[in-house]
């Protein structure tokens, strides 16, 4: 299994690469009204809308503001293209499943986290990507990109 390996507040966290599509230093957003939890507005990505997680709010750690050395992970999340606000992107590593021991079995209700591993820089929390914006959050931030582009548009 391949993970790309990320930073928040000087800790390291994990999630499936095969999900990643791209990585970009953080863009200035546009706050959107009424956005579910957790989500900070929208940039343009070649033409297409794509919105963006904080990932500090998702985790209950202490936000701050966007920096521009911070990174946004792209990845493919119900269909659309998500933005994870991250303070760096760190590297991809490969781990085997033997390595990945199971936190679900250890933190009764933990069914965000896929597990944990020994990577080169140390131990890795890996999070399942759909905990980061769920399908029914998804639909509605389309919905709310699709009426804010018809009133401006």
């Amino acid at each position: 299994m391949r993970i790309l390996v990320f930073k928040l507040n000087g800790e390291q966290y994990g999630i499936a690469a095969d999900a990643v599509v791209e990585i970009i230093r953080a863009v200035a957003l546009k706050p959107l009204p009424s956005l579910p939890r957790g989500l900070t507005g929208v940039f343009d990505l070649r033409g297409e809308i794509v919105p963006v997680v904080d990932v500090r709010k998702r985790f209950n750690i202490a936000g701050k503001p966007l920096d521009p050395s911070d990174h946004f992970v792209i990845v493919r999340l119900h269909d659309s293209l998500v933005g994870l606000h991250v303070d760096q992107a760190v590297e991809l590593e490969e781990i085997d499943d033997i390595s990945l021991s199971q936190l679900s079995d250890i933190v009764a209700g933990e069914s965000r986290v896929k597990g944990a591993a020994r990577v080169n820089s140390g131990m890795v929390v890996i999070y399942d990507i759909d905990a980061f914006l769920t399908k029914s959050e998804a639909t509605e931030v389309k919905e709310l990109i699709a009426s804010e582009t018809a009133r401006v548009g």
